[in-house]
């Protein structure tokens, strides 16, 4: 909601007598209106990057005028993976064998992934990593030292994944800024969630998903109304105490549903959990230490068991190598093996 205040409007009263041009007039007066507009748009795109990202959106009553609503799009965990090696490692971080491995877990579903979301900050991860600058020398046909070619640009690499059949995707970067307003206050934030790499089978994920608002048939008098893609209601009305006013409001209860998520396959590339410590019959994961023993048990327990003679190191690159759902099956082992005694039995 937007005001015009009684100063504002008695310059617009003195435009129209100075001889102003008609549609400068106009366009101050409706001014609002299409702020108004705009304003439900950006929180529409905003909530969906949110959702699109993280499988969840929240919309708290700080910005939506006493209601919040929490969105969940369920996003399968077997669909969920973490990197071997988190991306911010360039060196040694593999996000080209990443991607091979999601796709091939999808693939074995009958889903073949084409496009891959992410960031301006995690797309320079990868553009950077010793593996990505690799392959890219390998299909141009570069021989020399690799560390001294130039940077591919984003069509560049996305022009050699598409050709390459073990990937044959194409990346998108997702670079969108939003600026919320409140009680004349603007911030500036990012919607999409940190390190989140989203795999689709297509561009098309979601659709709008609207209802009816009550004043749209309860109007109250004195109100201006008027409709705007069938689901925004915008409004005009005025007050004259304490001092003249006149408000532009924008109305709209409606949500972006992404369909068809046991579809969507999602990388956190921060995710990676990593034991670099000299062998001391401990494997670290998820920032807790378990014994050896017990994480080789639990990998074979729930069908995944590890490499014989693997190090510490190299069993927690192979849980990172687990889809989310099966990493859950295992911690939820872990915490049965490490249980506190009770009643004196161990």
């Amino acid at each position: 909601m937007y005001q015009l205040n009684e100063r504002q409007l008695r310059n617009l009263q003195l435009l129209r007598k100075t001889g102003a041009q008609e549609s400068e007039i106009l366009q101050r007066l409706f001014e609002d209106v299409s702020k108004c507009i705009t304003g439900i748009y950006e929180n529409i795109e905003r909530t969906f990057l949110e959702g699109f990202s993280s499988g969840v959106a929240e919309i708290d009553d700080s910005e939506n005028v006493g209601i919040g609503a929490r969105l969940n799009y369920n996003y399968l965990d077997e669909n969920k993976f973490t990197p071997v090696i988190n991306w911010s490692d360039r060196t040694n971080a593999k996000p080209l064998s990443d991607i091979a491995r999601i796709k091939k877990a999808a693939k074995a579903k009958g889903v073949i992934l084409r496009y891959i979301y992410m960031n301006e900050a995690t797309f320079e991860d990868f553009i950077a990593n010793a593996e990505v600058k690799d392959f890219y020398a390998w299909r141009i046909g570069f021989t020399g030292n690799t560390s001294l070619i130039q940077q591919p640009t984003l069509e560049q690499i996305n022009q050699v994944l598409r050709s390459d059949t073990r990937y044959g995707v194409e990346i998108e970067i997702v670079d969108r800024q939003f600026i919320r307003e409140k009680d004349g206050v603007q911030t500036t934030f990012d919607a999409w969630a940190a390190n989140s790499v989203i795999l689709t089978t297509e561009k098309e994920v979601g659709i709008l998903f609207w209802t009816d608002l009550a004043e749209m048939d309860n109007h109250i008098a004195g109100v201006n109304y008027s409709e705007v893609d069938e689901f925004i209601l915008v409004s005009k009305f005025g007050e004259n105490r304490p001092a003249l006013s006149e408000f532009t409001a924008a109305q709209a209860c409606v949500v972006p549903v992404i369909c068809n998520v046991e579809q969507i396959y999602q990388l956190d590339a921060a995710g990676a959990s990593s034991d670099s410590t000299a062998s001391d019959s401990n494997v670290t994961l998820w920032g807790t230490e378990y014994t050896k023993a017990s994480v080789l048990a639990g990998l074979t327990t729930i069908g995944a068991p590890a490499p014989d003679g693997a190090t510490e190191a190299q069993i927690a690159q192979h849980v990172n190598k687990l889809s989310k759902a099966k990493q859950n099956q295992l911690k939820t082992l872990l915490t049965e093996y490490t249980a506190p005694a009770q009643n004196g039995e161990g």
